[in-house]
């Protein structure tokens, strides 16, 4: 198995750190995005405003 490479890694996937990820996959960075949770939720889940295809390598 290869080893994968990536420039970032956001930690949190609630709305700050899926938009930092987001942003940074659309200027060309190679982004890892981890969240402890299996789906989304909380007060302040907002994953309807990102698409998947943002995170598509």
């Amino acid at each position: 198995m290869g080893v994968a490479m990536y420039d970032v890694i956001v930690v949190g996937a609630r709305i700050s750190g899926a938009s930092t990820a987001m942003l940074l996959a659309r200027a060309g960075y190679r982004v890892l995005l981890l969240d402890r949770a299996k789906f989304p939720g909380g007060k302040g889940a907002a994953t309807n405003l990102v698409h998947p295809r943002e995170f598509s390598g």
